[in-house]
């Protein structure tokens, strides 16, 4: 049977968990609304830098193994089940360091604590995306919902709390996934941790998605951290408000662009060309146009001048989505190379074109048009990656076999 994507299945992969899909957006909403509002003036771009420190550190700890561990694994629960006792020490560690970030309130302790707390997200994501596929990703929702509950209720007024709450918030949901995992014995009893040959054999696969996945990250924050690695003297509260906006939006559509990759990795060479092409035709005008009907949205609530919370600057967000919505066009057709091949330096180089021309646009231009220029180098870079993944299609055929489509024993 084929498993090429129709439209009818592109759409089930979207609908499918909608309901917590749609509370989660909704909790992004509440806490622009009633959170962040309520911060005094810098707090939420101090949040959001913080944040994003620790997100970027945690990519870089995860040593690229989300995006790994998928193609490692395959959806043998046997080798999924040793990377997931490892997830579970990572998880042990993140509760010691939270109580040392509770009592210490230092910003290197937060951050580090956070860290750990991605690191620990990554592995569990990377170890069930073939074996827990919906599940999984459902739960990944989850932190969102507890995080602002909690911020509304405690409440949260600084950036110090917010961060707190975070940590907290990650790990009750790690804690679910383990506990799932335990029932549905996906951890075996008495299996043992990958061995240390192991380890290195699947980093030496994973460093340079390492390199890329903190290069995504990077790219998607580079409005808020490029002021601060630069010491510039700018409020980043109204990019940090758009930017959230933004990134929620974003999430919406990296479900259909995660669910995508995790079947490319249990498709046969056979199927995958077949896959490829389908989704190509189809997740791609998708994409596009969902992120139109938002940004012109955004545009409307902007051109009617309409005020929610305080916050006006509507246009930032309509550019914001339309970076947003070419960068996740953008991960499609990386992960349809690493697919294929594992690895492009090609794609590489587009990455660090999208990081450095963010800092040039900061530099150079009115914040009220970063996104917009972000998004034209975006666009720019949208096509090479169309052009590399075209070419890597073409030759997928004849290889004898894919880079992307190594194990390790």
């Amino acid at each position: 049977m084929t498993r090429r994507a129709t439209l009818f299945h592109l759409l089930g992969d979207v609908a499918h968990g909608a309901v917590l899909k749609g509370l989660a957006l909704s909790a992004r909403l509440v806490f622009l609304l009633t959170v962040a509002t309520g911060l005094a003036d810098g707090e939420l771009g101090s949040y959001v830098y913080l944040s994003s420190m620790a997100a970027l550190l945690g990519r870089i700890g995860g040593l690229g193994l989300e995006e790994q561990l998928p193609l490692e694994i395959r959806g043998r629960r046997p080798t999924a089940s040793r990377w997931l006792r490892t997830a579970e020490i990572l998880f042990v560690l993140g509760l010691f360091l939270f109580g040392g970030a509770l009592m210490s309130r230092h910003p290197v302790l937060l951050v580090g604590a956070l860290t750990i707390a991605y690191i620990t997200t990554s592995y569990l994501a990377g170890a069930l995306r073939t074996i827990r596929i919906t599940g999984s990703e459902r739960l990944r929702d989850l932190h969102w919902i507890l995080f602002v509950a909690m911020a509304i209720l405690l409440p949260a007024r600084n950036a110090e709390q917010l961060i707190l709450l975070m940590i907290l918030a990650l790990l009750s949901v790690q804690a679910l996934e383990v506990v799932l995992s335990r029932v549905q014995r996906v951890i075996a009893e008495g299996r043992r941790l990958p061995s240390w040959s192991n380890f290195v054999d699947l980093v030496k696969l994973s460093w340079r998605k390492l390199v890329a996945a903190a290069a995504v990250l990077a790219i998607v924050r580079a409005l808020v951290l490029w002021p601060e690695w630069l010491r510039m003297d700018i409020d980043l509260d109204e990019i940090a408000y758009a930017l959230l906006i933004g990134e929620a939006f974003w999430q919406t559509l990296m479900v259909l662009v995660h669910r995508r990759y995790a079947a490319y990795c249990r498709l046969d060479k056979a199927e995958l060309a077949e896959g490829i092409r389908s989704d190509l035709s189809r997740v791609g005008p998708m994409v596009g146009l969902y992120g139109l009907l938002v940004s012109a949205g955004a545009a409307l609530i902007g051109q009617l001048d309409i005020t929610i919370a305080g916050f006006n600057s509507w246009w930032l967000v309509a550019q914001m989505v339309g970076f947003f919505t070419a960068v996740s066009w953008y991960l499609m057709l990386r992960y349809v190379v690493w697919v294929i091949r594992d690895f492009d330096w090609r794609l590489a180089g587009l990455e660090l074109v999208l990081i450095v021309s963010q800092a040039v646009v900061v530099i150079t231009m009115p914040v009220a048009y970063w996104p917009g220029g972000a998004c034209i180098v975006a666009i720019a870079c949208l096509i090479g990656a169309r052009l590399v993944a075209h070419s890597a299609l073409s030759l997928q055929t004849s290889a004898p076999d894919s880079a992307g489509s190594r194990r390790v024993s």
